[in-house]
């Protein structure tokens, strides 16, 4: 039971009486019902991982935005084809071609299982890096994040706002943050790739960091 009052004090003359007002009354769930699914485990616990990934901290040259530890794949050495990330991902042949409108050639994916509830919110930070020239159509690389009740998003490709970059690769977006709400229960496959668009050499190849990975149980509002 939760109460609100306001009182008089001393005397009852109602020309020097007080009041109260209360709006917007919101019952929150619990934050012990967030979940972490980020890498501060330092291993990939919660994900499967495709193609070329690595865990990296500040040495990277790039400062995870949760804790020491954050994701990384790449589109580069230990990459795989197209065909096997839409196969390991549950995707229709030619999604990759489709999202990037030109030849998608190799990349690397992470990809976590979640079982959510109607309103619950999927976020995450994802920064793209690349050795390409920017922007380039030839070239084009992408990063993408699909989710399998049928949405796939574009998260950034070479089109895309850059700065310097102290890591091995040339340049970066800077880390940007996503989020999902889910309209049903269930369970869905989450999976986050970057590929190499038109060529396959390492030298240009591109990257995804991500980090600081939450799935937040949705509000309740009561009305008073």
């Amino acid at each position: 039971t939760i109460a609100l009052g306001v009182m008089d004090v001393t005397d009852t003359l109602d020309q020097y009486s007080s009041a109260l007002l209360i709006d917007n009354v919101i019952l929150t769930k619990s934050s012990s019902n967030i979940r972490q699914l980020g890498f501060e485990t330092n291993n990939f616990s919660n994900w499967e991982t495709i193609g070329d990934a690595k865990i990296e901290t500040s040495q990277f040259g790039t400062n995870p935005t949760d804790g020491e530890y954050q994701g990384l794949i790449t589109s580069g050495a230990g990459s795989v084809t197209d065909a096997q990330i839409e196969q390991d991902l549950g995707l229709t042949t030619g999604t990759l071609d489709g999202l990037s409108n030109q030849n998608a050639t190799e990349g690397s994916a992470f990809k976590l299982e979640l079982t959510v509830k109607a309103g619950d919110v999927l976020s995450f930070d994802w920064n793209f890096a690349t050795n390409e020239q920017t922007p380039t159509n030839t070239y084009n690389d992408f990063a993408f994040v699909s989710i399998s009740d049928g949405n796939i998003f574009k998260l950034a490709d070479t089109q895309s706002n850059f700065v310097n970059s102290s890591s091995t690769f040339r340049e970066e977006t800077g880390y940007q943050n996503f989020n999902y709400q889910f309209t049903q229960e269930g369970t869905y496959t989450i999976a986050l790739g970057v590929m190499d668009v038109t060529d396959t050499l390492d030298q240009y190849s591109s990257a995804l960091l991500i980090d600081n990975v939450v799935l937040t149980p949705g509000n309740l509002t009561v009305t008073v």
